[in-house]
């Protein structure tokens, strides 16, 4: 055989044609053991998107139940059903307000005068930014109390308060906006008369125990402008008294420092707006009651969407969810002997639709507060067997971030998340690590044969000169393709 024979044997069939074949065989060998691998990554991800997703709709469920629960709860509290409003006869002289400690009834009033401040006015100055003494460092020293004639008391209750006027605010008003920024109770501003300009000076609260006496003590102009001592100086003009409020209430005389009234009766409060008479009547406010027990069932039908919700999801058929969902529509239902005449939710006008939803008939509600408030209330709580006690109960039990169920299987889907996403980890690093492995080899063999080739183009290059040198040619390729033989097929 000579030179190129020989070259074109080993070139094209037996030598380099193998090494093709090799690298072929290499690459569909380890195909499957890559796709496989990706594979299984594939699922995992899946899985662990699940797992994810899970733990996602099992707190929008706690959420949703711990929303409910918070409204469950607020109606087993008393005041939930004993709202009462307040009405007056005579809205000009006082109007009138009650919390759910106020008994039913009806109150007189009769109101001589009502409480204000006392109020002081300065000279007239021709005007109000220019100053006014030389400017020397002056104190103005408020204390309060009562003023009955001449006579001064002091309010042991409020302590003197001072402000101090410089050549930087020894105008009106300049004085007026240091009162104010002092905020010691004292309220400033300037009047204008049409005439002159004066400083109004007015007791931030009523009653006749906020009184003043003005003392000043510094500059002399100032002095003479601001003085006023009951009884002595005066350079103020008092243009209103301080007085308390002065009312009968069912005939008994009283006062109060402010038209604010608390406290005359239980739960009620009485705002004084003139002078007169007025009766005020305090009864049961049934629209509040009916008002919180519609927010009951709205956020019992809030509740209801999430598990339908929650039920057309990812949730589907879980066991869990549907547990949660039957307790509380057997919770909804579960209304417990009260000896009244109202033993279901539908005879108070409340009743459930085919979506599991709650629907309420104001008309028959309404009636049946009137008619019976206390019934209403049993059937809703009644020493913890009434419908909101069941409800609140479960859902706080359900809810339990230490004992509860969701928080249980939160936990439970937690832990196979991570042992999921342990798997991944590992899996994604052997992944890698083979994927690696086989771009070496691959490249070694790509990388052989072209090695093979360019000897092989070198070899026939040199045919001439090789001469009879065929048996040393023939045994060079022979072995170089034995040798890479060999090495292919080591590899895995």
């Amino acid at each position: 055989m000579d030179i190129s024979s020989l070259l074109a044997s080993y070139g094209s069939t037996s030598g380099i044609n193998s090494l093709y074949s090799l690298a072929n065989q290499f690459v569909a060998a380890n195909t499957p053991l890559v796709s496989s691998t990706s594979q299984a990554l594939a699922a995992i991800n899946q899985q662990n998107s699940s797992y994810q997703t899970q733990i996602s709709d099992y707190g929008k469920l706690q959420s949703a139940l711990s929303t409910f629960q918070a409204a469950a709860s607020a109606l087993t509290l008393p005041s939930a059903f004993n709202a009462v409003s307040a009405s007056s006869s005579n809205p000009t002289v006082l109007s009138a307000t009650a919390d759910n400690t106020a008994a039913a009834g009806s109150f007189n009033l009769q109101v001589g005068a009502l409480a204000q401040s006392q109020s002081l006015l300065s000279a007239g100055q021709a005007s109000p930014s220019a100053a006014i003494g030389s400017g020397a460092a002056t104190t103005l020293s408020f204390q309060f109390g009562t003023t009955n004639g001449t006579s001064f008391t002091p309010n042991a209750n409020q302590a003197i308060q001072t402000v101090t006027i410089d050549s930087s605010n020894n105008s009106l008003q300049g004085i007026a906006g240091a009162i104010n920024a002092a905020q010691i109770g004292v309220n400033a501003t300037v009047a204008y008369d049409g005439t002159s300009y004066h400083l109004q000076i007015v007791s931030a609260n009523t009653g006749a125990s906020n009184s003043l006496s003005l003392t000043v003590n510094g500059d002399a102009s100032l002095q003479s402008l601001l003085s006023y001592t009951p009884g002595g100086t005066q350079a103020l003009t008092q243009t209103q008294a301080a007085q308390d409020a002065q009312f009968t209430l069912n005939g008994v005389a009283s006062s109060s420092s402010s038209n604010t009234v608390s406290g005359a009766v239980q739960g009620v409060t009485f705002n004084l707006l003139g002078t007169g008479s007025a009766t005020v009547g305090i009864s049961p406010n049934t629209n509040q009651t009916a008002s919180n027990i519609g927010n009951f069932v709205a956020a019992y039908n809030t509740l209801q969407s999430t598990f339908n919700t929650l039920a057309q999801g990812d949730l589907q058929n879980d066991p869990l969810l549907q547990s949660i969902q039957s307790q509380v529509n057997a919770a909804l239902g579960s209304i417990s002997s009260t000896g009244s005449p109202y033993d279901s939710l539908a005879q108070l006008g409340i009743t459930t639709q085919q979506d599991g939803t709650l629907a309420v008939n104001s008309t028959t509600l309404q009636n049946a507060l009137t008619a019976n408030p206390s019934a209403v209330a049993a059937v809703f709580t009644n020493n913890g067997q009434g419908v909101a006690d069941q409800l609140s109960s479960l859902a706080l039990n359900l809810t339990d971030p230490a004992g509860g169920v969701i928080a249980s299987e939160i936990s439970s889907v937690s832990g196979a998340l991570r042992s999921s996403q342990n798997t991944q980890q590992d899996l994604t690093y052997s992944y890698s690590q083979q994927t690696q492995n086989l771009q070496s080899q691959y490249t070694y063999l790509t990388g052989l044969l072209s090695s093979l080739q360019s000897s092989s183009q070198f070899f026939t290059g040199q045919s001439s000169l090789l001469g009879g040198q065929t048996d040393l040619l023939s045994s060079i390729l022979g072995q170089s393709t034995g040798a890479a033989s060999s090495v292919f097929s080591s590899f895995p």
